[in-house]
């Protein structure tokens, strides 16, 4: 069931001809299969309205379409989609926000910031991956595997598709010999059954390091999950890394990061950290998840960010 989340209080100055685009598909399954609540750009744009004055007063305004149900559920108002988004004034300034890997991949007016998720579209801002929190952390203080990976490994092989294959084949590859590696990818599903996310849970939690390859998209949020479970994340990316907040956020006090050309040296890296340095590692993931990587903390700093501008 597809609902129409326009709110017909809100401001008058809000792009009026986008409210057919705020639309919400209900029958969705979980995904991540923990997840509760609103996903991300759902969450975005009830936050937009909770501080619409302060969003009033940028010189970017909101572009107020929720890419992801369109793309997955409502594609006949694709078309029409990129209509009205011709009717944009180009010499005014605008911003979205989509969680979508290839979102928006239509033509937006050339002022425009594209904050992205799935980075998968050229010249994007990144925003983290993420939804709802993990409940009932399982203690993640003991440590008893090295490193972990719990995930699929097929993708379409086209595209970026085939770009995520063959990474996650070449880590596999490198690795699987290694018995300091506990390694468990399957075939790509649309749903994790219960059995699955137990496992990732358990795994994870008991890693030192998780291998978070890219995906079909340009991050994932397994590199987000690890963090929550106090594991130190070696993320997999190709050509460039897709890493919010960076101007912010020193991501390599919190992360591994390897190019797909520099996966023969993993194991290397990895075995090069220090207790201490890995422990430090740990303890900045824990201080800076609230601040960027939940919901709220996301809006909070794209907001932030705008205002700066």
């Amino acid at each position: 069931m597809m609902l129409f989340l326009f709110p017909f209080n809100i401001k008058i100055n809000m792009l009026q001809n986008f409210k057919k685009y705020l639309i919400k598909n209900e029958n969705a399954p979980a995904y991540p299969p923990y997840h509760v609540g609103d996903y991300l750009e759902h969450y975005f744009f009830k936050f937009y309205l909770k501080h619409q004055e302060k969003f009033e007063l940028l010189k970017y305004k909101y572009i107020p379409a929720l890419w992801t149900d369109i793309y997955l559920y409502s594609p006949f108002l694709i078309d029409q989609l990129q209509k009205d988004l011709n009717e944009l004034d180009e010499n005014l300034y605008y911003f979205t926000v989509s969680q979508h890997d290839d979102a928006p991949y239509q033509s937006l007016p050339k002022n425009t910031i594209k904050f992205s998720a799935g980075g998968n579209i050229p010249n994007c801002t990144p925003i983290p991956l993420i939804c709802s929190p993990i409940p009932n952390i399982p203690n993640c203080n003991e440590k008893d595997i090295f490193c972990s990976f719990v995930g699929s490994i097929t993708q379409p092989i086209q595209g970026w598709g085939k770009i995520s294959y063959d990474i996650r084949m070449k880590m596999l590859e490198t690795l699987v010999n290694n018995p300091n590696y506990v390694l468990k990818p399957k075939h790509w599903s649309p749903e994790i059954k219960q059995d699955r996310k137990d496992l990732f849970l358990d795994l994870t939690s008991r890693s030192k390091f998780t291998l978070c390859p890219r995906g079909y998209g340009a991050s994932s949020f397994r590199l987000y999950e690890s963090i929550q479970l106090k594991s130190v994340p070696i993320y997999i990316y190709y050509q460039k890394p897709h890493l919010p907040f960076s101007s912010k956020i020193n991501w390599n006090d919190i992360a591994i990061l390897i190019n797909e050309n520099e996966i023969s040296s993993i194991d290397e890296r990895l075995k090069s950290i220090s207790d201490e340095k890995y422990q430090q590692m740990v303890n900045y993931g824990q201080e800076i998840y609230p601040k960027f990587f939940t919901l709220e903390g996301m809006c909070v700093n794209i907001l932030e960010d705008l205002q700066n501008l």
